[in-house]
């Protein structure tokens, strides 16, 4: 606390280790009911749809999950506790009404709402409690809540009324909610079917006109919400609403089923035949799932740009909306944003493309619809930044071909990601693109033209056959007139040793060598670039605390702009013969909420 209070604030990370346990197990019921369904012998997905915790879903469970369109069902969320609040509410009636009836009670003129509420707010509450009171769950139980008041109270609302008070409620109690996708995917589909029931009314009360009703429902939000969910994960399946026609009536009525379970397990202390009939139950939903997941028509990796996804969405309000004047004009101009990508990128403008993956390089030349690929960034426990980022990214700018990789030296924040490069970029012959390393083709004097651009490399030493930061390959890129300078991780006396040689250095745009390390950036070095553009590649928070105070105070000596992919993301640089055009993602975006006068953490620098 005294650190707190002086402002210093420090950053770790918990490292995998056989001797890594826990000491002292939770107590809260999410826990230990989690622990003892599993110990029961019951799968994980009883354990993940009766108590939230998903902890043991798998990779391959969450890809089933998303491809099918499902992962809500296997979330606690609003629907789980509206489930459970309807259930309660129909059994809570039934009881109260026996009772009434055990009494010899006239209950045609006995108010049984505010015992049925009542009841039903402290279930759905105990399954709140289940879930741990997720910011999900504990916004959908507060909800029902302030609707379970107006109801007593007698006073009515309108839809429009009731749900402005929600969402106002919900960022009251839970500000920090706006940061997440959650929040704006949950607002978004009470929204939508506050206005599907608008635009479509109930019809009577026939069973089959209200399946008919429903159906329609589930199709028309599953269809709306398709641009939604491809701007969120970037991917999308089409067949997602007879899917869900099916799963949410089974989960309907298996999750009663399965929380009866749960409070007989609580009082025997063993397995139940409820509790083994959710269980197989959603073994078979799952098995179903895992039988429809080929024939969903899923895409991934979608080209489309968020803003046409977002112009496809409104077209579909405007379907789902009466008729009006020039309707079906207004949709068609909606969505040729769509068809947007399939116009080639120009190829008169180069540009240099900065990749946000944390502690590590990862870079892009691009020139129409092709590009040199510049380092691959770090590798994680399962992935690696080209298959999160670097692929994705390609995509998105119409990158079909890459026809260089340029791999400055061997260490896993900048190589991590070279096998993955080189299997997805395979041609129709299977051969991957042209791999230049500072062992081999990367090294002085390997200088080529590509698209118009000379590529000179500096550093090291032709047939060079040692690995690491001092022998990184160190080269530039010109068009003649703009010069970008990438020097890898190298250090002071190769600075010195590249001055000594009298290499041309002078450049426009730096990534700065070694992240911003204090081994490197000498000011000679620094003055014989002399950059009006520094780029440090550093990881947010990251332990090395990168870029160095002093290397940065160097770099304001000189006046140069300063990006830092921690603080920035994505970065990109647009050359032609006028001039340099940059671009950052978190330029004017997110910004402090909070004074920065009054907290600055001590591992972020101000490079302004």
């Amino acid at each position: 606390s005294s650190l707190v209070a002086k402002g210093v604030t420090v950053t770790g990370q918990v490292l995998q280790s056989p001797y890594t346990r826990l000491i002292t197990p939770a107590h809260s019921w999410h826990y230990v009911w989690a622990q003892r369904l599993a110990s029961m012998g019951y799968s994980r997905w009883t354990v993940a749809l009766l108590t939230g915790n998903r902890q043991n879903l798998e990779t391959a469970d969450w890809a089933l999950l998303r491809v099918t369109g499902t992962a809500h069902l296997f979330s606690i969320s609003g629907m789980h506790v509206g489930v459970v609040a309807l259930w309660t509410s129909l059994f809570a009636g039934i009881f109260v009404a026996i009772l009434l009836l055990a009494r010899r009670r006239n209950y045609n003129g006995f108010n049984i709402q505010p015992q049925v509420l009542s009841i039903a707010l402290i279930v759905s509450g105990g399954y709140a409690t289940l879930a741990n009171w997720q910011v999900p769950v504990s916004r959908a139980w507060i909800c029902f809540g302030i609707l379970s008041v107006l109801w007593l109270s007698g006073r009515y609302w309108t839809w429009l009324q009731r749900y402005l008070v929600m969402v106002a409620s919900c960022i009251l109690l839970f500000p920090f909610s706006v940061f997440g996708t959650s929040f704006y995917l949950s607002a978004g589909a009470v929204a939508l079917l506050i206005l599907l029931t608008w635009r479509f009314k109930p019809p009577g009360t026939s069973w089959l006109g209200r399946f008919k009703y429903v159906c329609k429902l589930q199709f028309t939000l599953s269809l709306v919400l398709v641009p939604v969910t491809a701007v969120f994960f970037n991917s999308m399946s089409l067949l997602v609403a007879p899917v869900n026609l099916i799963a949410i009536p089974w989960i309907t009525m298996i999750v009663p089923v399965g929380l009866a379970g749960l409070v007989v397990a609580a009082l025997t202390g063993t397995p139940n035949v409820m509790l083994d009939i959710t269980d197989e139950a959603l073994t078979a939903l799952v098995a179903m799932l895992n039988g429809v997941q080929p024939f969903m028509l899923s895409y991934e990796k979608l080209p489309f740009s968020p803003g046409s996804m977002i112009c496809g969405f409104l077209a579909l309000i405007l379907v789902a909306l009466p008729c009006f004047a020039y309707r079906w004009r207004c949709c068609l101009t909606l969505t040729l944003p769509l068809f947007s990508h399939l116009v080639p990128p120009s190829s008169r403008d180069w540009h240099l493309h900065i990749f946000d993956v944390g502690q590590g390089n990862a870079m892009l030349i691009s020139k129409g619809a092709q590009g040199v690929l510049i380092d691959t960034g770090p590798s994680y426990e399962t992935s690696d930044a080209y298959t999160r980022i670097i692929k994705p990214a390609l995509t998105q700018l119409g990158i079909d071909k890459i026809d260089r990789i340029m791999v400055t030296h061997g260490d896993d924040d900048h190589a991590g990601g070279l096998f993955s490069a080189k299997v997805d970029r395979l041609n129709t012959h299977g051969l991957a693109p042209v791999v230049m390393t500072n062992t081999d083709a990367c090294t002085q004097g390997n200088d080529f033209n590509w698209q118009g651009l000379d590529f000179h490399i500096l550093w090291p030493a032709r047939l060079n056959h040692v690995d690491g930061n001092g022998y990184s390959c160190v080269f530039t890129v010109t068009d003649g007139v703009h010069t970008t300078l990438f020097p890898g991780d190298i250090n002071k006396s190769v600075e010195y040793e590249l001055l000594y040689n009298n290499a041309y250095l002078k450049s426009d745009v730096l990534v700065a060598p070694h992240h911003g390390s204090n081994t490197s950036s000498s000011d000679a070095f620094i003055y014989a670039v002399a950059p009006a553009y520094t780029v440090f590649s550093t990881g947010y928070y990251h332990r090395w605390r990168l870029p160095h105070r002093d290397v940065v105070a160097r770099y304001q000596q000189y006046g140069m702009q300063m990006v830092n992919t921690s603080r920035m993301g994505y970065t990109r640089f647009s050359f032609n013969n006028k001039e340099i055009v940059t671009y950052a993602q978190g330029a004017g975006i997110n910004q402090r909420w909070y004074d920065s006068r009054w907290y600055r953490p001590s591992a972020v620098i101000d490079n302004h």
